[in-house]
């Protein structure tokens, strides 16, 4: 009873993915890492994709594919930010 949109146009602005189910949307980013900024600049391009559908959860998805970093216990994690009264999902994969 669900759809799954890849590049959902939210206003001039496309997310990576948005979930649709019910009466709800689901943004999803998805963000390589490319460096320190990675994380801020993901938290702001989902929230102002949060802000456009009405959303006040979203999740962030980081790829790290930094060499240095070889053990899953690194690559990933789960934490949840507060930001502008929105709950980011921030996955480490």
């Amino acid at each position: 009873g669900g759809q799954i949109i890849r590049e959902y146009a939210s206003n001039r602005q496309r997310m990576d993915i948005c979930v649709i189910y019910g009466n709800r949307k689901y943004p999803i980013e998805i963000k390589l890492y490319y460096g320190k900024n990675t994380l801020s600049d993901g938290i702001l391009q989902l929230s102002e994709y949060m802000d456009t559908i009405g959303e006040k959860t979203g999740w962030l998805v980081i790829f790290d594919r930094r060499p240095e970093i070889t053990s899953w216990e690194e690559k990933t994690y789960w934490n949840t930010q507060i930001v502008d009264n929105k709950t980011v999902n921030i996955v480490g994969v």
